[in-house]
Formats: C-alpha cells, structure tokens, sequence
C-alpha cells in the first residue's frame, strides 16, 4: 500500500495533513527494516502457533519439504516454540501486575486510595490479567507490543475507559528514537478503512473529504494528477462508475490516521507561592519576558525570580517543555488537532496513551527477541528428530545380500525362508546398524535446552527436580526460584516501566472523564465515616489507646479528596502535574513474592516475625478478613483473660 507524495502534494490537502502523510510513508510503508521486522514477525508467529502447519512455511519452506520427501526423509514440525513462550509469558503475568499509587504528602492519603480503586476498577473491567499476557506474548513472538488506553463514550452511562492491545503492524515510529517507549519522536498508527467506516464513524466526515481534487493546471506546475480509485491509496472519485460487481466487498484504500507529532518548545513558568495548590505554587505560563513584564510582574537582574506590586515574590522557571500534537485524520480532513490531549504528568511530561514495549534492541531501530533467534533451534531439533527416524527405519529394514541362485520361500504357517544352494559363494546376511541414533538424540536434547534457555525457562519452571537434588531442602528451591527472577528481572523492568506509563495513561482519563458520581461510586457507604488509611496517624487518647475518628472528619476528607479530583463544581479540570501523587510499579515477579514469602515463614519460625508480618507477603484477596478475624479472636481471648482475673478476685461471703 503506498502513498504518492509526488501527487499528493498537488492536490488540495491540507500542508499539514501532507506532513502527517510524509511520516507515515517514512516510517511504516518505505523503510527496509521495518519490513524486514514485519516479514520476521510473521515467521515468528507462524512457527510458534500455525494454523496449518503442513500449508504454512511454519518451519520449513516448500522447497526444503521436497528435498527431504526426495531423500526419504519425513519433513516433521514439532512445536517447541508455544510451550516456552507461554511460561515465559505467564512468569511474569501469572499474576495481577500492580501499581501503587503513592502520596508524596499525607493530605493526598485519600486521593491516593481513589486512584488505586480507580486503577482496580478499570483493569478487572479490561480483564487485565488476559490483557497483559498477550501484551506479553506478542512481544515475545514480535518482539513488539502495543498498548493503547482511550475512553470509550458509548460504553455505559459514564463510558468505559478501555485498554487494549493493538495490532503493532499498524503502529509506526521514528527509528532515530533513542528511548524504548518511543517518547523522544513522532509516532502513530495508521491503517486502511473502507470508505463506508469512515463516513459512519466520523461524523464530521464528508464524502468530499474523501477526494484529493487536483490543483487547476494555471495553479499548478505540473500535471493534474490521476484520481482513479485506489491508485495510491489516498483517493476516492465517486464520479466514476463503479466497474466493481456489487456483491463484492468494499476496498479498503481510505487513511485513518492517529499521528502524534513531538515537539520541542519554550515556555517560561512564573511559580507563584499558594499553599492550596500542589507543592505549594499555582503557575503561569508564557513565551517570553516581555509578556511576563507587561502582566504587572517587575523581574529581578538574573530573571530568576519576578514580583508584582503587592510585593510577593515569584520563581521564574524557563524550561523547553515536551509536547505532543495529536492529529486524527482521515482521508484529507483533520478530524482534530489537540495539544497534549491527556495532560502533562508530574515531571511535567506528556501522558500517552499508546504504550510500546520492545525487546531487544538493535541498531536498525527495530527490535530483536526470543522467538527470531529461537527458531532455528527449534529447525534444528526438528532436524534431529526427521534424522533419528530415517535412521531408525534404515536399521529396522536394513539392507540384505544375498549370493546367486538363492531362493525366496513365502510360508505363511511357519514364516518365510530363503534356500540357499550348495554351491552359493557366501551365506545370505544382512547388514547391520549404519550408525546409532544416540548421538542425534544428544544433539537434540541440547537443541531443546538451548530453547528453554532462550526464553529462561529451567528445570524449576518445567515442574522438574534437578539432576542430583531430590532431597533439596525448601531453601534450595527459594534460591533457584529467585535465580529465574534474577534472570527473568530485565524483562520485568521494561514491563514495570510500560505498566507505570500505562497507570498514568489511565488516571489521566479518569480525570478527564470520569464525573464526581463515578469517583464516589468507588467507596462503600459503610466506609464514607470510618475508612481511613493504613499511613494515617491514629489519634490516641490519654491512655495510649486509638481513638476511633469522628464520621463528619473521615466524610470532609473524603469530601476534599473528590473535590480536588473533579473540582468543586464537579467538573473535571485537573492535570496528573497538579495531584500530589507517586504512580510505581508493584511487584510483577510471583517468583519473588514466593521467594519472599518462604523467607518471611522461616522468619516466623525463628520468632522475628509475627502473622501479620507473614500475611503482608501473601497475596491472599482474603488478607484483611483474616487479620480482622485474628484480632477478633485475640481480643475475645484478652478479654476471657480479663474477666477470669476478675472473678478470682471477688469475695465471697
């Protein structure tokens, strides 16, 4: 599918519309290492999970099937690529993946809990768990995912905020990006829709829209040119007859685009001291001193600092800040054009919504992974599996010399014979093994690890007891668990690090979308007077006791907390920079939460740690009901104490 940039750029199209079109054709249809990532991508995926192996050039080519038929050898394809590559995507999603949602100051306590039921809310409603694993698995097989987080309107009264992972062909970037998510370039996705989809999925669409008309030859200075339908896949001419017979399906050759331009400013910020807002400042923002000056604002010699005539003093900030333009174009028409559409986080970045996660790099700015050099072992061993049968059925019918004049004898009652004459120059005899399968069945024992290697999957993972360890103590097995952790953690890091873009992703909508009813759907009535946070200090009374708080202070924090989300009028204004909350990964890695938790039981037995401190290293959903009902029953047992004590201390008279 390719893009005439030549005759584009004479027709009537937007200039900015044809710079969007330039990127596309650079980045997704003309480059050769994209295409060959794509042609490797398909290997990949036909290897590990073909629909029908013997049509598919799955492992071998056509050519390669023939010559082994030819020399009597049986083309075998065992797969042995599917089973890794699902253990090396479930060691890491076998789990929910977490984010913690952290308050850098205590009055966000309860603005941070919204967050992370919001976040809980979203994922079960996205089926996170299905998600992130073949978030995982494509990039194992592709070595190239894609995520995207959007609110979908028609979904529920308040919509639904959807993640989901998208096909990665579709998604292009800049090779001279530098960072793994892509956030140092431009980047987008870009596919073909019919010209039906368009005009009833947008419904600012016209069909004229969908027409590059050609510039008048007096306007222009080369020939007008060809229209025709689905040349160059950017034009439509519903002026011709449709040469097409009705039945058939629609063409695809209309231009859906979501293109993300990066973009480099500068901007000077006048931090002006307020202790109701975040870190204590509310900002301005302009381009230049001279703005600053004619605001009212006298800057000192250095420009470091500014202050207005009622004497407070403000920090000047100049900074070249980071922007995204979104455009979503479909034909020829910019359907919108949004700076920054999801708001900035807080370092002041632009929040994304398309979260990629590459495996290994390479120069060519394409990535490399598991499965692409995975698959010529998985050749190989297959190779040792076609040999070791051809040789077996050689030695089973071997070769057999017999002299002159020897006679066959077929004797169905007593098994066939041969009669030899007296006179034969040598005995009949057969030849015996050429060769022994054991050295092929080596060889492919080491092909076969040397794929388990290759996606970190050992003997432990496998459910295997290693070689000369069958009575391995319970520790023994902790530090070979930890070791695949240990192995597997570059992998978890670039997880970790999508699923953090991807948090932010998500509160960035929440903010955006999400009305004050859906922020307050997230506590339970019972709690709006007594939830209060684990981090909160308790209040305690003379005795040292814990003083229960007050219902009317738990419901204004709660109050203030949604407020500061939505606004006071109820409308959501707030940007990710302006909430004082942390966003980091959780743990993601159940092999170190199952090394954890065997320590914290051992620490246990040695009396340093209590149940509770073990029950902190579980992921038991039951976690809190289980520390209540043992405080219950600690109390109960207290109190049986007490009022024991108390009895034995009575006169009787």
């Amino acid at each position: 599918m390719d893009i005439n940039l030549d005759k584009l750029e004479k027709t009537d199209a937007p200039k900015e519309v044809i710079e969007v079109y330039k990127r596309v054709k650079t980045d997704l249809i003309d480059d050769p290492d994209r295409k060959t990532w794509e042609r490797i991508r398909k290997r990949c995926w036909s290897a590990a999970y073909p629909l029908d192996p013997n049509k598919e050039d799955s492992i071998w080519t056509a050519k390669e099937r023939e010559e082994m038929t030819n020399r009597g050898q049986i083309p075998i394809q065992v797969n042995d690529l599917a089973r890794d590559i699902q253990g090396a995507s479930a060691l890491i999603t076998s789990k929910n993946p977490g984010l913690n949602f952290l308050p850098i100051g205590s009055s966000d306590l309860y603005i941070a809990e919204l967050f992370k039921r919001g976040w809980d809310f979203v994922i079960n409603g996205n089926q996170g768990a299905v998600t992130f694993y073949d978030f995982i698995k494509e990039k194992n097989i592709g070595n190239l995912a894609v995520l995207e987080a959007k609110h979908d309107p028609s979904l529920g009264i308040f919509g639904k905020i959807i993640i989901q992972d998208i096909d990665p062909t579709t998604y292009y970037f800049s090779k001279d990006s530098k960072q793994r998510d892509h956030s140092d370039v431009s980047f987008g996705k870009a596919h073909l829709v019919t010209k039906d989809y368009a005009l009833e999925t947008y419904d600012e669409l016209k069909e004229e829209d969908l027409q590059f008309t050609a510039i008048k030859k007096e306007e222009s200075e080369g020939d007008v040119p060809d229209r025709k339908t689905g040349m160059d896949n950017y034009a439509v001419d519903t002026n011709e007859e449709p040469t097409t017979d009705p039945d058939e399906k629609e063409p695809e050759d209309i231009w859906e685009i979501e293109d993300w331009e990066f973009k480099k400013e500068k901007e000077i910020w006048v931090m002006i001291p307020d202790p109701k807002e975040t870190y204590g400042y509310k900002r301005k923002i302009y381009k230049n001193y001279s703005d600053i000056e004619k605001d009212g604002w006298i800057l000192d010699p250095d420009k470091k600092t500014a202050k207005d005539t009622m004497g407070v003093v403000a920090l000047v900030w100049k900074r070249i800040v980071t922007k995204r333009i979104q455009r979503i174009i479909v034909g020829k028409k910019m359907i919108s054009k949004v700076v920054n559409p999801l708001g900035i986080d807080t370092e002041g970045a632009p929040v994304l919504p398309l979260i990629a996660l590459q495996e290994d790099r390479t120069l060519s700015g394409y990535p490399t992974g598991k499965t692409a050099r995975a698959l010529e072992l998985n050749r190989a061993a297959n190779k040792r599996r076609m040999q070791s049968i051809y040789l077996a059925s050689k030695n089973i019918d071997a070769l057999k010399l017999f002299p002159a004049g020897i006679k066959w004898i077929v004797d169905e009652k007593h098994g066939d014979y041969v009669e030899v004459p007296k006179d034969a120059a040598f005995a009949p005899t057969q030849m015996g093994p050429v060769n022994t399968s054991a050295e092929l069945i080596n060889l492919l024992q080491v092909d076969t690890q040397s794929i388990h290697d290759e996606y970190q999957i050992n003997d432990i993972i496998q459910g295997k007891i290693p070689a000369g360890q069958n009575n391995m103590a319970h520790r023994t097995v902790l530090s070979l668990t930890e070791m695949v952790g240990v192995i597997s953690s570059p992998g978890v890091l670039t997880f970790e690090s999508a699923l953090v873009r991807l948090g932010k992703a998500v509160a960035a909508l929440m903010l955006m979308v999400w009305p004050r009813p859906m922020w307050e759907r997230l506590i339970e009535p019972d709690e709006l007077g007594t939830w209060t946070p684990d981090k909160e200090k308790p209040q305690v009374d003379q005795n040292g006791q814990p003083i229960p708080p007050e219902a009317s202070v738990v419901q204004q924090k709660w109050k203030d907390a949604i407020d500061k989300l939505t606004g006071e009028n109820g409308q959501t204004k707030t940007d990710l920079i302006d909430i004082d909350v942390k966003i980091i990964a959780g743990s993601t890695q159940p092999t170190n939460r199952m090394a954890k938790q065997g320590v914290a039981i051992e620490m246990m037995k040695a009396g340093a740690y209590d149940v509770q401190a073990v029950l902190d290293y579980t992921d038991d959903p039951k976690k809190d009901e289980i520390t209540e009902r043992m405080e219950k029953k600690r109390q109960e047992e207290l109190d049986a104490i007490r009022q024991g004590q108390a009895v034995k201390g009575t006169k009787t008279t």
